[in-house]
């Protein structure tokens, strides 16, 4: 009986290292393309709006994701998926970011006239 308690034991401990690995905190700084977000950016920047974009950096522990943005947007917190690029979305509202493995993201953000989206390119930071 003590050597299944051992292996159980064994195992429960390995997973919760990998758990651990995991969720070791992966940071981001992103910075825009564009002063602006665009009605539409998935040819070219169509229909540009006022709305203000600004560098951000994102914080990733597991699958929860600390976005910290530098201008007027809110920072906030999201939930993490996706395999290859990731998705972030937002917790308080239905905006998201996705950055794809070569760095690139697209932002989408929605407010009371519609929706807006931007680009730009992030890079591997230290994490803080």
């Amino acid at each position: 009986m003590a050597p299944l308690l051992v292996l159980a034991l064994a195992i429960a401990l390995s997973s919760q290292q990998a758990a651990r690995a995991d969720d070791a905190v992966r940071s981001y700084d992103c910075k825009p393309l564009r002063p602006f977000f665009c009605r539409n950016i998935h040819v070219a920047c169509s229909g540009r709006t006022r709305l203000p974009t600004a560098p951000f950096r994102v914080s990733i522990a597991g699958d929860l994701a600390k976005v910290e943005f530098e201008g007027p947007e809110p920072s906030g917190q999201g939930r993490v998926s996706g395999s290859g690029e990731l998705v972030i979305r937002l917790d308080t509202n239905r905006s998201w970011i996705r950055i794809q493995p070569d760095g690139r993201y697209s932002h989408r953000v929605y407010w009371g006239n519609g929706a807006a989206m931007s680009q730009g390119s992030c890079t591997e930071a230290p994490a803080q």
